[in-house]
């Protein structure tokens, strides 16, 4: 997460950078980020990725807004094979 705050989240939702892993989740190779409940499994990525990006564009803007203040960050880590393999 670090990585992607200090660049702007640059490559974010590059379309090389992403790959669909199973039915509707999607991950950025880059960053190792799983898009759980973005996309639909039954639409074809391309039709899908600018309202997605819209939206992540919208939540990254308010992101950068809030953090001006002090912030606390909370990570969910599932298991301690997500936590090695990243």
């Amino acid at each position: 997460m670090e990585g992607l705050i200090d660049n702007e989240f640059q490559d974010f939702l590059s379309h090389n950078l992403i790959y669909q892993v199973d039915g509707a989740v999607y991950k950025n190779m880059r960053y190792y980020l799983k898009f759980y409940h973005d996309f639909n499994e039954y639409k074809n990525y391309y039709s899908q990725i600018e309202y997605v990006r819209n939206e992540y564009n919208r939540r990254m803007h308010r992101f950068y807004k809030d953090i001006r203040k002090p912030t606390l960050f909370i990570r969910y880590i599932k298991d301690h094979e997500e936590l090695v393999s990243n």
